[in-house]
């Protein structure tokens, strides 16, 4: 998945998003990302797993509550938190967040899921 991003990354962000937003991408585990049937994700695709916003740990688990909806890249689908109140295990979409801050520069925040986002995708 990190080679796949290293190489759209650029592409599914602006250059004023690149450089004044903070991006959160939610990444399936390698094992995930691997298993799926076409490796090679479309490119739109790939947007459905990046919100241009600052969704870090304290956030996701303390101010974002049950139902609670953010944009992401593709527009018009909004990612939804789905952790039960109670849960210590924070998830988007019913998919468990299972690593906090894989990278985070003060500019790309990267979280690791248990599955991919895109497996949920309704076309």
């Amino acid at each position: 998945m990190s080679q796949t991003l290293n190489m759209t990354l650029k592409d599914l962000l602006s250059i004023k998003q690149s450089l004044n937003t903070i991006v959160t991408i939610f990444c399936p585990t390698d094992e995930a990302f691997y298993s799926l049937k076409h490796p090679q994700v479309p490119f739109t695709l790939l947007q459905y797993q990046i919100a241009p916003s600052n969704l870090g740990k304290e956030t996701l688990e303390n101010s974002l509550t049950y139902g609670s909806k953010f944009s992401i890249l593709l527009l018009g689908h909004p990612l939804v938190v789905t952790t039960l109140p109670g849960d210590t295990n924070t998830s988007i979409n019913g998919v468990k967040i299972v690593d906090w801050d894989i990278y985070h520069d003060g500019h790309v925040i990267v979280h690791g899921l248990r599955i991919s986002l895109i497996l949920l995708f309704k076309f």
